[in-house]
């Protein structure tokens, strides 16, 4: 059983799985290994709700990252989805392919009805809903929460995360700063979402995300979903951290809206 499961066994991802709802309709995925928000959600889900514990499974996609506390080993899982078969890729894509078909498969075999991508960064931000599409398992989701801002990926941004694959997955973002709250307000969206409370709607802002922008077009110190001077909505752009794209690899700084509409939901 899961109860009384540590916060630290479960960030060293052991074990990977707990797969023991006998009424599976919640999964709560963490897929980076720097990241701990689901391992600390699945804690205290399983040690302080256990009567949820039959609705509620638990990945740890990567546990060889989450035992390193690294993002990832050799190629990123959350880039691993829909990634095509390639005869010349090296073994890390393998390996991460192979994990994701796993969740995929998975998802498919317990027919949740709703998929919690939880990570966090280093960005400045309150916490929010990445998406790629409106349904009703995704608009229930945003519903149940209290988060105001959505970014709405366009689908070529996403097309090999856990959110592009699955219908029903939304990727929650919260800000590293913010642990403590962020489980807080997770555990009342779990909970919300298993006794089908609909709370009063509330007025959400859906940021339209067209395109990157590269570190070359660096706009400085703005904050993020906030109308900036170069003429978008910045969207995950980090101060200088671990989780910062300004010192990741690579040309990614960040993403950016052109357009924003609001609407209670």
């Amino acid at each position: 059983m899961a109860e009384g499961l540590s916060v630290e066994s479960l960030s060293r991802g052991e074990p990977a799985l707990i797969v023991q709802a006998e009424e599976p309709r919640i999964l709560i995925v963490g897929l980076h290994g720097d990241e701990t928000l689901a391992p600390r959600l699945a804690h205290h889900l399983y040690t302080e709700k256990p009567e949820y514990s039959r609705f509620v499974d638990y990945i740890c996609g990567n546990p060889e990252a989450m035992a390193e506390g690294t993002r990832h080993v050799g190629y990123d899982l959350n880039r691993a989805f829909g990634l095509a078969e390639r005869c010349d890729a090296e073994p890390p894509e393998i390996r991460a392919r192979q994990k994701a078909r796993a969740i995929l498969g998975m998802i498919g075999t317990r027919r949740y009805d709703y998929v919690l991508d939880m990570h966090t960064s280093d960005t400045e931000t309150e916490g929010f809903f990445l998406i790629t599409r409106r349904n009703e398992f995704v608009d229930t989701i945003i519903g149940a929460s209290v988060l105001r801002h959505v970014a709405v990926m366009a689908p070529h941004l996403i097309e090999n995360t856990l959110m592009g694959a699955a219908a029903h997955a939304v990727s929650i973002e919260y800000a590293r700063a913010d642990e403590g709250r962020d489980v807080e307000e997770s555990l009342g969206l779990v909970e919300r979402l298993l006794i089908g409370e609909t709370p009063d709607p509330q007025p959400r802002e859906f940021f339209n995300v067209t395109r990157e922008i590269t570190k070359d077009e660096d706009p400085g110190d703005v904050p993020n979903f906030i109308w900036c001077p170069d003429g978008y909505y910045p969207v995950l752009l980090g101060k200088d951290g671990r989780d910062s794209y300004r010192n990741s690899p690579g040309d990614l700084l960040c993403f950016a809206a052109d357009t924003m509409s609001r609407e209670k939901l």
